[in-house]
Formats: C-alpha cells, sequence, structure tokens
C-alpha cells in the first residue's frame, strides 16, 4: 500500500469529489479514479458510496479516514525528518576495529567527521572481529579472514596480507637484505599470538623463513612503533605500514616474497537495520580504503 494513495484518499474525502482532488493535485480525474479503485481492492472494501450527485464515505472509508487524518501528519513529520537527516546527518556509529587497521583507518575516520560534524563515532578496538558485534552492540566492525556466521552482511574491504619492513636508520647501520636467509643476521621482531605461540617462521606464498626474535611482543602495534624506532625488521601487516611506507618512516624489504593475503570484511547485521550515519560510514570506508593501499 503506498503513502501516496493514502495521501489521495485523504484529499479526495477533504475536497468531498475525485474532481476536485485530480485539479488540486494536478492529476488526470481518470487517474484519480483508477487509484481509488486499486486502493479499495487491496484493502477488500469499498471505501466510498458513489452516486451521480454525490460522493460519501462507506463506514470503512469513514473509519479509515479518522484513523489516518491524526496519523498522516505524524508520517509526514516523520518523513521530513528522515529528509532532514540526509541532508544534515546526525547520530551516532559504533564501530570495531581491528588493531592492525587502527593506523589507516584513523585519518579516514577523522576526514568522515570533518564532512559529517553532526555524526559521533565510537571505536572499539578488538580482535574479535564480528563477534563483537553482539557483544558489544557495534553497528559496523571490521573482520578479517573467514565469515562462519552466515547471519551476518560483508562486504570486502579488499585481500591484505603481510610483509617485512624496516626503518632507513636500522637499515643504514645493519645493512639491506636481498636474501630470506640474511635475515637470520638481523635483529627480528616477533609476533605472540593471542594463543601464547610465537612466531617462529615467516611464511611467504613459495617459501617460509625460521626466525628467532630478538624482540617478542602481543601487540603488533608495539612491533609497528618499534621498527619505526630502528630496532629491527617486522613482519608487519600491510594495513598498519602503508601509510609509513609513503611517508619515507619505513622501507619494504625483499618485496619479491609475497605473504598469504586474507579478505578484510566490513561486517554488519542487516542493512535494512543500519542508521543513515552508519550507511554513510560504511560506503565512506568502502570507497576510501582502498585508494590509500593501492598506494602502496
Amino acid at each position: 500500500m503506498r503513502t501516496e494513495d493514502l495521501k489521495l484518499f485523504m484529499t479526495v474525502v477533504e475536497l468531498g469529489s475525485f474532481s476536485a482532488a485530480a485539479e488540486a493535485m494536478d492529476l488526470p480525474r481518470a487517474n484519480v479514479s483508477r487509484r481509488i479503485n486499486e486502493l479499495e481492492k487491496r484493502l477488500g472494501s469499498t471505501l466510498f458510496t458513489r452516486t451521480t450527485r454525490k460522493l460519501s464515505l462507506t463506514p470503512v472509508g469513514q473509519e479509515l479516514y479518522q484513523r489516518f487524518e491524526t496519523l498522516m501528519p505524524q508520517l509526514d513529520a516523520a518523513l521530513d525528518s528522515v529528509r532532514s537527516q540526509s541532508q544534515h546527518p546526525v547520530g551516532r556509529v559504533k564501530l570495531g576495529l581491528l588493531p592492525e587497521a587502527e593506523v589507516v583507518l584513523h585519518p579516514l575516520l577523522q576526514q568522515f567527521m570533518s564532512q559529517y560534524p553532526r555524526i559521533s563515532l565510537e571505536v572499539y578496538v578488538s580482535t574479535l572481529g564480528y563477534q563483537d558485534i553482539t557483544n558489544q552492540g557495534l553497528d559496523l566492525c571490521l573482520h578479517a579472514g573467514q565469515l562462519e556466521d552466515s547471519s551476518f552482511v560483508a562486504r570486502s574491504l579488499g585481500r591484505f596480507g603481510r610483509a617485512l619492513y624496516a626503518s632507513p636508520d636500522y637499515l643504514a647501520q645493519h645493512g639491506h637484505p636481498t636474501q630470506l636467509d640474511q635475515l637470520s643476521q638481523h635483529r627480528l621482531l616477533g609476533f605472540r599470538w593471542p594463543d601464547g605461540r610465537s612466531e617462529r617462521h615467516w611464511p611467504f606464498e613459495h617459501a617460509s623463513v625460521a626466525i628467532e626474535p630478538a624482540l617478542v611482543s602481543n601487540s603488533m602495534t608495539y612491533l609497528r612503533r618499534a621498527t619505526l624506532d630502528g630496532s629491527g625488521i617486522c613482519h608487519l601487516p600491510e594495513l598498519q605500514a602503508v601509510q609509513h611506507v609513503q611517508s619515507g618512516e619505513l622501507v619494504p624489504l625483499l618485496t619479491e616474497f609475497k605473504s598469504p593475503q586474507e579478505e578484510v570484511w566490513m561486517v554488519y547485521r542487516d542493512r535494512m537495520g543500519l542508521s543513515h550515519g552508519a550507511r554513510l560510514l560504511m560506503e565512506w570506508l568502502l570507497n576510501e580504503v582502498p585508494k590509500i593501499t593501492a598506494m602502496n
């Protein structure tokens, strides 16, 4: 049932005839008559008693008019509010980020807030991915790898892996490795996985190298900072390193060796349940993230 047809019904009642309603709404009279007939068919009830001299409401038509006499102004106000929201979005969006994505997405989120100053953000950083949509009441979140719960909707931000990086200062002091087996001669920074395992090898698509880390941390953010400070060579997520490569703070190493990649997703429960602000943020990130990572 279309709102426009209900409004047309109300206009016919208030003006007393199909002809007057057609003139007021700049419609052909036949169009008004057809739409009222279709409305009656959808409702399964006759709304008007038609005679050659008079148009009057049936009891069903009278009840429908009385109910919508109050509801229609409320509906119009709600639609006006939504239109205003589209022009000047207001609200709050809860976004879940993976730790390795925080660095590259922070400036994008600042740009988004500058463009939409009446939308506030709450950013929750966690390794749990889409599970936090339920746990933390998030509107959107990032998730890396396979999405096992089909009740969520996922849109791809791209495929990302890890790569070897070092700072210019470290390379000036210790040299630039040209082969994987030369990594054993360098200070290496390793990651401790959430299950407690410490990295003992770095995998690549067609090779693998054993490592004995000089520094281990369960935080990729900490390892990124240590790499920037010249502490050694690290196998960092590309999302964490891309901006530092662009600025010259980090140098990619042995780029011919590609690491396995995972799909990174923007995940949410149901697009129809997203607020206007959440939809705007989602489309912003889906559009902007590939631009930044393509420059790496």
